[in-house]
């Protein structure tokens, strides 16, 4: 499906496994075999093991939000720091890894400047879709009381 680059719902599926699944095995194997179908049909690359790690520190990030409890601030708050999480870890092994940029601290900084617009795209695809899940999940198990007056 057509998408800005970065725009993928991947780190808020993490966030929300992290919260809702009760069972360690769930919570790593939802979000790293969503990303691994992706990358069947993406195509796989280096440093992919680097973005799975990236990945599971959403859960981690994700297993300190309350599922049952619904707070528009944590959310916006836990996604946030999964994003930023994310995009400090991946850059930093481009930085060291790819060769597409100096070992030094010019270089250091010259990739996360790079990395910018990918980020902004990431960071809003994040936050839209954790309130998402995390919104419809509380609306869905949200008790509905009707009010009737005569």
């Amino acid at each position: 499906m057509p998408h800005p680059n970065n725009f993928t719902p991947v780190i808020a599926i993490a966030l929300f496994s992290g919260a809702f699944f009760h069972h360690k095995p769930f919570k790593i194997i939802v979000p790293l075999l969503t990303m691994l179908i992706s990358d069947a049909f993406i195509g796989f690359y280096q440093g992919i093991e680097v973005t799975y790690l990236a990945i599971l520190a959403s859960v981690a990030i994700g297993s300190l939000l309350s599922i049952q409890k619904f707070q528009l601030w944590k959310t916006l708050t836990a996604s946030f720091a999964s994003s930023f999480v994310f995009f400090i870890i991946t850059n930093f092994a481009v930085w060291a890894t790819s060769g597409m940029y100096e070992i030094s601290w010019n270089g250091f900084i010259q990739c996360y400047i790079m990395a910018i617009p990918f980020y902004q795209n990431a960071l809003v695809g994040d936050l839209l879709y954790s309130i998402l899940f995390f919104g419809v999940f509380h609306l869905y198990n949200k008790p509905i009381s009707l009010k009737l007056t005569a």
